[in-house]
């Protein structure tokens, strides 16, 4: 990331330059050294103008998408039902740390474009950077690991997964302790330089070993998290489909996270462990780099907070149909199964009077089966339809028919 290249007290020498001679050229007050005031010079930072223009142009820009990514992250609604949230307290502190870091960065990279003449405090504000920026950078972690949480949940009731839910938080104290180790030593290695110590060197020396390896660290932790993101898009989501933009959303995210870190474990390897010269490029590229993905990065959370707030709204809606058509459904009879209105709708048939009154033909057919010496049950009921109920007129035989 960007504190190890800002790191310029430890890459370059506290209060010289090799390329200065000597430091009373440059500090102020007398050859004593009584006086704490010294001068922060351009040519410190050893790259051309035009990169100086281009570091502080991707500075600004990733300033302000920060700002933007932190004001828009007040549109998105969280659900009701607080299980089913993602951690947007979360994004807020990651995009707070990310927001004084880089505000701090700007401030202490205007000190050498300007020639400021500091005192030795100034370092207070390498350490104060470095802190909120591997703040920042362990939320993130917090934050793409319980958006996995969530989408992991999706597959079945329960926690199958609970064993790799405890591992991802026992991966992220491991991290936190190595961000706290790492800012503790980097803090007692300036200290120890302001106060010129003799252990200063030895110091600084374990200092570079640490934050090498707690980039390569974080780095590698980083590809676990794209290959859960891979995991999570290939699998199956059952019982329901749902839209996969979230879950892209997600391999996005983890894939600028990866490359992020990425540049920040070669930049500590070579120019850190290895103490190699940094050409004049490589502040203006790495802040470019730092600026597109540290933008996919968020990018790709908020979209993902958005798809899934529509997920769990939308799991929600085809439940009302079915209880409005239930609500809708006429009471069984008293007396009846209650399921009578679930059983088949089929009704006997039923003739009509004309066919009773031999208007129609299929009656006469009817008639003819059957004898008119014994007729049936169903033809002295249908002969018998003009009677009234008590009997007091008498049926009038069909043609051909006695009784």
């Amino acid at each position: 990331m960007a504190l190890l290249r800002r790191t310029i007290p430890n890459q370059f020498g506290l209060y010289y330059s090799s390329d200065r001679g000597n430091n009373t050229d440059y500090l102020g007050g007398d050859q004593d050294g009584d006086t704490p005031n010294f001068q922060l010079l351009k040519d410190d930072l050893r790259t051309t103008e035009p990169y100086i223009t281009v570091w502080l142009v991707c500075e600004f820009l990733t300033l302000l998408a920060l700002i933007l990514f932190f004001i828009g992250t007040f549109i998105i609604r969280q659900p009701k039902d607080k299980s089913n949230a993602l951690p947007f307290k979360t994004i807020f502190g990651s995009l707070f740390g990310f927001i004084i870091s880089r505000i701090l960065s700007i401030a202490l990279l205007f000190l050498y474009v300007f020639d400021s003449n500091v005192t030795r405090s100034y370092v207070a504000l390498n350490m104060v950077e470095m802190i909120f920026n591997l703040l920042a950078v362990v939320l993130l972690y917090s934050i793409l690991y319980r958006t996995i949480h969530r989408h992991l949940e999706r597959y079945t009731e329960g926690e199958p997964f609970a064993r790799v839910i405890l591992a991802h938080w026992t991966i992220l104290g491991v991290l936190s302790a190595l961000a706290v180790t790492n800012c503790a030593t980097r803090i007692a290695s300036l200290a120890l330089t302001v106060q010129e110590s003799s252990s200063a060197t030895l110091l600084a020396q374990h200092d570079s070993r640490l934050t090498v390896a707690r980039a390569v660290i974080f780095m590698v932790i980083s590809l676990e998290i794209l290959g859960w993101g891979i995991f999570i898009f290939v699998r199956p989501i059952a019982p329901q489909t749902r839209n996969k933009t979230g879950e892209i959303a997600l391999i996005a995210s983890g894939l600028f996270f990866f490359v992020l870190l990425l540049t920040d474990t070669a930049n500590s390897i070579q120019y850190t462990l290895l103490r190699a010269t940094p050409p004049a490029y490589v502040y203006a590229i790495t802040t470019f780099v730092e600026f597109i993905f540290i933008t996919g990065v968020y990018m790709g959370i908020i979209i993902c907070s958005i798809q899934w707030q529509k997920d769990v709204a939308n799991a929600a809606v085809p439940t009302q149909p079915q209880q409005k058509r239930q609500s809708s459904t006429p009471p069984s009879p008293a007396g009846t199964n209650p399921q009578w209105n679930r059983q088949s709708t089929y009704q006997p048939y039923r003739p009509s009077m004309a066919e009773v009154l031999d208007k129609n033909p299929p009656v006469q057919q009817y008639q003819q089966d059957y004898s008119p010496q014994e007729p049936s049950p169903a033809t002295r009921f249908y002969t018998s339809s003009g009677r009234s109920r008590f009997g007091q007129r008498q049926s009038r035989p069909i043609s051909g028919g006695k009784f």
